[in-house]
């Protein structure tokens, strides 16, 4: 459950382990080797596999630490990959502005010059609207002025509508 002391390693080495000379093998020691122990094998007085249990829990162990660290600079890794695409969008918007503004700017009195046409749209049917309402008006006028025998009002002069 925690890192053994230099003591304690060295005492579990001599008491579940013998080194072995290179270029000496067997099936055990090459999979003490292939697990990260090269060199040992199990003591001969080591007839309960502690030694076997060791190297395998420790191998165990280190793989874990080795995804616990894959884990951590994955997320470092996102943490920096959200860090720049932030960036990146703060810096599109700065360089947008530097682009869009001076343009804005040569564009702007040709957009006040369309608002105004467009104003002026409006103005131009509602004066259609209303000399349209004053001509039926003027003829509704002139019948009831007939019928009751005066003269009616008179229309001023209105543009004619297109």
């Amino acid at each position: 459950m925690r890192k053994p002391t230099k003591a304690e390693t060295e005492d579990a080495i001599s008491r579940y382990f013998s080194v072995i000379e290179p270029g000496v093998g067997s099936g055990k020691i090459a999979r003490f080797a292939a697990l990260g122990f090269p060199g040992l094998n199990s003591a001969v007085s080591d007839f309960k596999g502690f030694g076997s249990r060791i190297v395998e829990s420790t191998h165990i162990r280190g793989w874990l630490r080795k995804l616990d660290a894959a884990e951590q600079q994955s997320e470092m890794l996102k943490a920096d990959r959200d860090e720049r695409q932030l960036k990146r969008r703060l810096n599109g918007f700065k360089t947008t502005c530097a682009s869009h503004f001076p343009e804005l700017s040569e564009l702007s009195e040709a957009e006040q010059r369309h608002l105004q046409a467009k104003a002026d749209a409006l103005s131009h049917a509602r004066c259609v609207e209303l000399r349209r309402t004053l001509r039926a008006k003027h003829a509704d006028a002139e019948a009831a002025a007939r019928e009751m025998g005066v003269d009616a009002p008179e229309l001023p002069e209105l543009r004619h509508d297109e």
